[in-house]
């Protein structure tokens, strides 16, 4: 079975990658590439669920943290820094962090976040009294 059905298709395609190394090269850097970006972002989200597994242990309302608009944030932060180069901010821009630093990050970002919000019912307040007056 082996040798007249699967044996032919994988030689064929042995044989084209056998003459074109380049395209395999190509194929093995994406695929690289691809593998520690994906291994990146599940040790990211993990240690993202651990801290709010922890944060949300207490509270009546849940929090969720967006995860784009949270690696965009440290981004500008790295960038605006000057903290690192463009490549170690686009690949590598979590993959120090251990889950101290982490949690320290989320924290800051909440912290921003509270006090937008607070600023937001402030101004809410103030037109909600001038509209009364």
């Amino acid at each position: 079975m082996f040798y007249f059905f699967i044996y032919p298709v994988l030689g064929n395609i042995l044989l084209f990658f056998n003459t074109y190394t380049g395209l395999l090269f190509v194929l093995g850097l994406f695929y690289g590439v691809f593998l520690v970006d994906l291994i990146n972002s599940f040790s990211l989200a993990y240690k993202m669920r651990v801290f709010l597994i922890k944060f949300n242990k207490n509270r009546l309302v849940k929090l969720r943290v967006n995860y784009v608009v949270f690696k965009q944030k440290i981004t500008f932060v790295l960038k605006q820094k000057h903290l690192a180069n463009f490549f170690k901010r686009f690949f590598f821009s979590f993959n120090n962090l251990n889950q101290n630093d982490l949690s320290k990050q989320l924290d800051k970002f909440l912290e921003i976040r509270k006090e937008r919000f607070k600023n937001g019912l402030e101004k809410i307040k103030e037109i909600i009294k001038r509209v009364d007056d």
